[in-house]
């Protein structure tokens, strides 16, 4: 049996949830999101799962990152679906690309992260993959869950 520490809970592990929607149109650059990201500290390696509740029509599409403080190091795990059905992959770096349905949709990634000497925060950048008119948006209730393992 493992006996766990209340104060366990506040060091080791991070809640992160979006109180409000973010819009963006006519924009394929990305930007930083206002409230999914996490401050880690020098030398640790943490797992974070997002949960990205969005919505984005069929042309403009979903485009997002992961950025990380200098020095550190990811593997990321995708799991949502693109235009022609269900998607899983790996991703060390980039952007990627999620479909657009014109109604609201949601996918996950898995994250370990391992800082170096520099702390700093991880955030998600994100955009339309494909600049248009209408709105893309970050909805309410997305967010992250992180637990720090070393």
């Amino acid at each position: 049996m493992v006996t766990i520490r209340s104060d366990d809970f506040t060091r080791r592990d991070k809640v992160v949830l979006k109180t409000a929607d973010e819009t963006v149109n006519n924009n394929n650059s990305t930007q930083a999101d206002d409230a999914l990201l996490v401050a880690l500290g020098a030398n640790e390696t943490w797992i974070l799962r997002y949960f990205i509740k969005y919505n984005s029509n069929t042309t403009a599409d979903f485009r997002y990152n992961i950025a990380v403080p200098s020095g550190t190091t990811y593997n990321a795990l995708f799991q949502g679906d693109n235009d022609s059905g269900p998607l899983f992959y790996h991703r060390t770096t980039g952007d990627e690309n999620v479909a657009g349905k014109g109604a609201d949709w949601a996918f996950t990634v898995n994250v370990v992260v391992k800082t170096s000497s520099t702390a700093g925060n991880v955030v998600l950048h994100w955009a339309q993959w494909v600049a248009n008119a209408s709105d893309t948006k970050v909805l309410l209730g997305s967010n992250i869950v992180a637990h720090r393992l070393a």
